[in-house]
């Protein structure tokens, strides 16, 4: 994997801040991209794991399991093949809980309960970290992100 020294730089800042993240009121993204495959995210990734506070790394997890395992475990999410989820219009929710998720207080509120019956908060606010190829996250979100290019 090869990167410039200022993004090494980033990233050794991004992975203190995923241990401080319950100080801050918000929280930058990564992202993380290349023009094709086998260009390093994965292993990027691999090793982010194992440095960041409580790695959620994520390829393919629904939307109401994403939403929950942020509420219970204030994760630093990992989400890899972030490409293909930017892709697909039926990951509206998934969107909408990415866009507000950088601020902390933010909340996606969904119907639960044994017949969903019951309006659910759930927090979204946690440390994030996209992976993918090409220029896939849409402008809400690479506002809201420290690129990484490799």
């Amino acid at each position: 994997m090869v990167t410039s020294d200022a993004q090494a730089d980033a990233t050794t800042l991004w992975v203190a801040h995923t241990h401080a993240v319950d100080a801050a009121e918000s929280t930058p993204y990564r992202a993380v991209t290349s023009a094709e495959k086998r260009s390093g995210k994965t292993r990027l990734r691999e090793v982010l794991e194992l440095l960041i506070h409580s790695a959620l790394p994520a390829a393919n997890i629904s939307d109401a399991a994403l939403f929950r395992a942020v509420e219970k475990l204030s994760p630093t999410l990992l989400l890899d093949e972030a490409d293909a989820i930017f892709r697909a219009r039926e990951r509206e929710d998934l969107h909408g809980m990415l866009n507000a998720g950088y601020r902390r207080g933010a909340v996606a509120y969904r119907m639960g309960g044994a017949n969903n019956t019951t309006l659910e908060a759930f927090p979204v606010f946690c440390a994030k970290a996209f992976f993918g190829i090409g220029d896939f996250l849409p402008d809400t979100l690479a506002d809201r992100a420290i690129p990484v290019r490799l």
